[in-house]
C-alpha cells in the first residue's frame, strides 16, 4: 500500500526504505541512532504537520534551483525540524529514478553516500574537467560527524579518509559534539563564520528566494581574511594528500562545505555549469531550497571584483600557487 500519492505517482514503503525519505514517508527509519529515534521521530512528524507532506516524487529542476513543486515559505516548526535533521543526522541519500532525467550529469542517487547518522554525504567524483574527470571515491562533502553512529563510522572506514576538514567556526565546535572518525584520520580545523540567513520571520523561515544575508556571507568568504585563510589552508592542505580520499564539511554541508568544492572544483576544470549543479543538490535532503546558484554566482563575482580573476583569487587571497593546483589536478583527476 503506498505511504504518499501525489500526482498519479505512488512512494511505496520498500521505496522509504531503500531511499530513508525520513520527512517524505509515515513510516520513518532512523538507522542505528540509538536514543535519539523517539526524539527524531518525533521532529519528521512535526515537519509533516506543519510544513505539509513533501512530494518525494516531484523534484523538479527550473532554470535556477532544485525545489519541491511548491515553493512556499518554511513554517518556523518546519525550519526546525529541518535543522534538527542536520545535527541529528536524518540523511535523505536517495531520490527516486524517475527523477535522474533532471540532472544533466546523471542520476544524483549516485551522488550520495549512506553515513548513518550524518547529514548531505555524498562523492564529488565523476564530474567533468578540463583534463580528464574527477576521480571517485577520493573526495567527499557533507555535514557534520558528531551523530555519526556505530554503523556510520564503519561506513566511514570503508572510505579510507586520510583528512577530515572542519569548517565549523570555533563557537560551533565549542558547542557541538565533535566528529565521530575511524582511526588515523587527521583533523583539519579551517574555521569559517556560519552565514545563518536574514529572510526568518516571526512566521517562518522563507527559502522561497536567495537571502540576502546569505548572499553577503558568499562575497564574506571571499573577501574576509580569516575565511580566506581558512579555504586557502584546506586546499593546500588537500594539494599534499596527493589524492589519499579526504571530507570536506560544515554544519550541513551546504554553504561554506559549498564554496570550498566549488572552488577545489573550478582549480580541477570543471564548469560552472557542473559546478552549480552539484551545489544544488544540497537542497535534496532538505526538500527544500536552501541552495541558490545565486550564492555562488555572488562569490565569483565577488572574486572578479576584488581580484581581477580567479587565478587572482588563488595566489593573492589563498595563497595557492601554480605548484598547489598541479599537484591537485594530478591528484584528483583521473
Amino acid at each position: 500500500m503506498p505511504l504518499v500519492t501525489e500526482g498519479g505517482s505512488e512512494y511505496t514503503a520498500a521505496e522509504c526504505r531503500q531511499w530513508r525519505s525520513d520527512a517524505g514517508c509515515q513510516d520513518v527509519s532512523t538507522r542505528s541512532l540509538g536514543p535519539t529515534n523517539t526524539l527524531i521521530t518525533a521532529v519528521a512528524d512535526e515537519a509533516r504537520r506543519t510544513a505539509g507532506p513533501p512530494n518525494p516524487r516531484g523534484i523538479q529542476v527550473p532554470a535556477q534551483t532544485i525545489a519541491f513543486p511548491t515553493n512556499r515559505p518554511i513554517s518556523r516548526r518546519g525550519a526546525l525540524a529541518g535543522i534538527g535533521a542536520a545535527v541529528l543526522g536524518i540523511a535523505v541519500s536517495r531520490v527516486p529514478a524517475a527523477h535522474a532525467a533532471n540532472f544533466p550529469s546523471g542520476d544524483p542517487r549516485n551522488r550520495f553516500v549512506d553515513v548513518a547518522g550524518a547529514f548531505n554525504v555524498r562523492d564529488v567524483g565523476g564530474w567533468k574537467a578540463a583534463g580528464g574527470t574527477i576521480a571517485p571515491r577520493v573526495f567527499y562533502r557533507g555535514g557534520t560527524l558528531g551523530q555519526v553512529s556505530d554503523t556510520g563510522l564503519a561506513q566511514l572506514s570503508a572510505l579510507k579518509l586520510a583528512a577530515n576538514v572542519n569548517f565549523l567556526s570555533r563557537d560551533e565546535v565549542e558547542k557541538s559534539k565533535p566528529d565521530r572518525l575511524p582511526k588515523g584520520v587527521r583533523t583539519i580545523s579551517a574555521p569559517v563564520e556560519n552565514p545563518g540567513g536574514s529572510n526568518s520571520h516571526a512566521g517562518g523561515f522563507d527559502t522561497s528566494k536567495p537571502d540576502p544575508g546569505v548572499l553577503a556571507k558568499f562575497r564574506d568568504y571571499v573577501t574576509d581574511k580569516g575565511a580566506q585563510a581558512s579555504f586557502g589552508l584546506a586546499v593546500r592542505e588537500i594539494a599534499t594528500l596527493d589524492g589519499k580520499p579526504f571530507y570536506l564539511h560544515c554544519n550541513s554541508g551546504t554553504y561554506r562545505t559549498g564554496w570550498a568544492a566549488a572552488v577545489l572544483m573550478t582549480i580541477l576544470g570543471v564548469d560552472r555549469d557542473q559546478v552549480n549543479e552539484e551545489f544544488l543538490l544540497s537542497n535534496l535532503p532538505f526538500g527544500a531550497t536552501y541552495a541558490w546558484t545565486e550564492y555562488l554566482d555572488a562569490a565569483f563575482d565577488q572574486v572578479d571584483k576584488s581580484f581581477g580573476s580567479f587565478d587572482g583569487y588563488l595566489t593573492k587571497g589563498l595563497g595557492v600557487g601554480d605548484a598547489h593546483r598541479g599537484r591537485l589536478r594530478k591528484a584528483l583527476l583521473a
